[in-house]
């Protein structure tokens, strides 16, 4: 199998000076409660924007953090797509026995609020691009704070029908009303039901993959209309309300 790594490695500095030749405390490199809800978080808005461009989400792959943890690591004493001893970021694939097809690595310093990182992205097209190919599968994030924040997030896929055991998805995919994949119907999942309807009633194509209109699909009629948008604003409505609704209720 021929492996394709791609060249991109974006970094983002947010106004921060690289330091190289730091050497870090041994304490720098453990994990903590915080640190995972960032890289959470991270992955959550990563999918939250391919929801909104109509694109599959990523599933999380423990092997992938696994690399994304190495390069964290090195990247808090040499912030380069190239590892300390040279090489090329992407020999952390290898290392940790990840068979990849193709893979890509955005890496960052200096952002201490994970969603305004991933925004971040979005404002760049290298990076944009990046976070919205259909072509990737799974994502790995690890997060490093030693008085500043280092984080790797590497996107990768198999080749073929192949899929890693460690893959997983944090919330169900199949919830009604849910157009973000988070797993829960609140106000963004009506916004990009409404937004999609619209954008289909001025003549543009439909924003949403297959997963999304299934969810969305609120009536069963096989296309996404602005009655579908307002049962999710209204289901969403009374739960949030504290008040007992049923889809059935709204059909």
């Amino acid at each position: 199998m021929k492996k394709r790594i791609c060249g991109l490695a974006a970094a983002l500095t947010a106004g921060v000076c690289l330091c190289t030749g730091l050497s870090l405390p041994a304490s720098a490199y453990q994990h903590s409660e915080e640190l995972n809800q960032y890289a959470v978080t991270v992955g959550y808005q990563v999918n939250r924007e391919r929801a909104a461009y109509g694109v599959y989400p990523l599933y999380f792959s423990s092997s992938l953090d696994d690399a994304a943890e190495t390069r964290a690591i090195e990247l808090a004493s040499n912030f380069s797509s190239t590892r300390p001893d040279g090489s090329n970021w992407s020999t952390v694939l290898d290392e940790n026995n990840i068979d990849w097809y193709q893979a890509n690595e955005i890496i960052s310093q200096g952002y201490d609020n994970p969603k305004e990182l991933v925004a971040s992205w979005m404002n760049k097209p290298n990076m944009r691009s990046c976070v919205l190919d259909e072509k990737w599968d799974y994502l790995g994030i690890s997060v490093l704070y030693n008085g500043n924040y280092y984080s790797s997030q590497i996107f990768g896929n198999c080749e073929g029908t192949t899929f890693l055991e460690d893959g997983v998805f944090p919330n169900s995919l199949d919830v009604t009303g849910d157009a973000d994949y988070d797993g829960t119907v609140d106000i963004n999942d009506a916004y990009l039901t409404l937004r999609a309807y619209s954008m289909v009633s001025a003549g543009a194509e439909l924003p949403m993959c297959n997963l999304q209109q299934q969810n969305c699909d609120i009536d069963g009629d096989d296309s996404i209309t602005l009655q579908d948008a307002l049962n999710i604003l209204t289901y969403y409505s009374y739960a949030s309300a504290g008040k007992s609704i049923q889809w059935s209720d709204l059909l």
